[in-house]
């Protein structure tokens, strides 16, 4: 029975984003649906994993190929392509080339499946992979939950074929990792947390440095009292030293006119012979 081949011509395949979808208030909208991101270049060729008719390529919504397989009650959605090789209407045999990775940062290939009713649940492309492909993950995170080593855990996903889907109304569905937006989101909340912190922690030393900016205004206040009150005793000093000056110079000329006083009362009493 028909199962789904390797969308990138390749036996081994790496797994970079588990089971995962996105929510729709439009039934119709493509964004609602499983889906697997499968880690690849930009540049990179992308083929049909089953026979069917193309029933969209547009540049849209992330740029995808949907293709409706043979009998299938489902479409498949081949996202973040472009360069496309094929069109509305087309059919397409297992291998058609039908788009290339698109060049991005971050580059894969966004594996979708969608009911065509746009009903949920959306059937998982793990339960169609022709189980001889080789799948492989770096994430420890989808590595926990879907593998066994190295190796992908079979024993988690149903072994479909597309030509005969079956319509359970509540199949089970394998854990759900969280999406790198869930990720990122968290990320982001941590950051705003420990930004709202060094807000805080800032905060509080602007108020301590306010607290040394006072002390240091009060000192420079000090230091010009201090600085005032030397200049006027630096004034004082000098008047002191000024009139201490003026009372020697007076003092010699006391001296110097008692002196001459003395000198000429001895002359009177002792006159020199003539």
């Amino acid at each position: 029975m028909p199962k789904f081949k390797s969308p990138l011509n390749s036996k081994e395949l790496w797994i970079s984003q588990s089971s995962h979808g996105e929510s729709a208030s439009n039934p119709d909208d493509l964004s609602k649906q499983c889906a697997v991101d499968i880690s690849a270049n930009g540049g990179q060729y992308v083929y049909s994993v089953s026979e069917g008719i193309v029933e969209l390529v547009t540049t849209s919504l992330g740029s995808y190929v949907s293709i409706i397989p043979t009998n299938a009650k489902f479409r498949i959605l081949y996202v973040h392509v472009d360069n496309f090789f094929v069109k509305k209407g087309d059919k397409v045999k297992v291998g058609t080339k039908i788009a290339k990775i698109k060049k991005m940062t971050g580059s894969h290939l966004h594996f979708g499946l969608k009911n065509i009713s746009g009903k949920a649940p959306h059937p998982c492309p793990m339960d169609y992979f022709d189980r001889s492909l080789v799948f492989r993950t770096k994430y420890k995170s989808i590595k926990d939950i879907w593998f066994i080593g190295e190796n992908l855990n079979w024993k988690l996903f149903k072994d479909l074929h597309y030509k005969d889907t079956p319509k359970p109304e509540n199949p089970p569905q394998p854990p759900v990792v969280p999406s790198n937006c869930e990720k990122q989101e968290k990320e982001i909340l941590d950051l705003k947390q420990k930004i709202d912190t060094l807000e805080h922690e800032l905060g509080a030393k602007n108020g301590e440095l306010n607290v040394k900016n006072a002390e240091v205004e009060e000192l420079k206040e000090s230091l010009t009292e201090i600085g005032d009150k030397f200049t006027t005793l630096s004034i004082e000093k000098n008047r002191i030293e000024n009139d201490y000056n003026k009372s020697v110079e007076e003092l010699n000329l006391i001296k110097t006119g008692r002196f001459f006083w003395v000198l000429g009362f001895l002359e009177k009493l002792f006159p020199k012979r003539k």
